[in-house]
């Protein structure tokens, strides 16, 4: 629970997200492929998730609401569905040090 009400954020003063300027990528086939040059490891993002990071990418920065609107706006998903799997897909990012969160916009 703790984890969520984290991750919620606001145009006024929540937490920001951005995509770490650490990694490589690369798109391939509407795949966003990333490398973690400290390790050497991989992630393969599926289509949504590949969505939500060139978001992330054009945009530099988004609130949790600003990414849940992007994604509800353009896939056929309900917005209490999105929630949950927008929270557990940024978790899995913060874990692997992909996209990192400011205070500021």
């Amino acid at each position: 629970m703790a984890e969520k009400t984290e991750l919620k954020g606001s145009k006024k003063g929540g937490k920001f997200y951005s995509i770490s300027r650490e990694i490589i990528f690369r798109i391939i086939d509407g795949e966003a492929i990333i490398v973690k040059p400290e390790d050497s490891s991989m992630l393969i993002l599926n289509e949504t998730g590949t969505f939500i990071f060139e978001t992330l990418m054009k945009k530099k920065k988004l609130s949790f609401e600003e990414i849940l609107e992007e994604v509800v706006e353009n896939f056929e998903i309900t917005k209490e569905r999105a929630k949950k799997d927008i929270t557990s897909f940024i978790t899995s990012l913060k874990k692997e040090k992909i996209l990192t969160i400011d205070s500021k916009q």
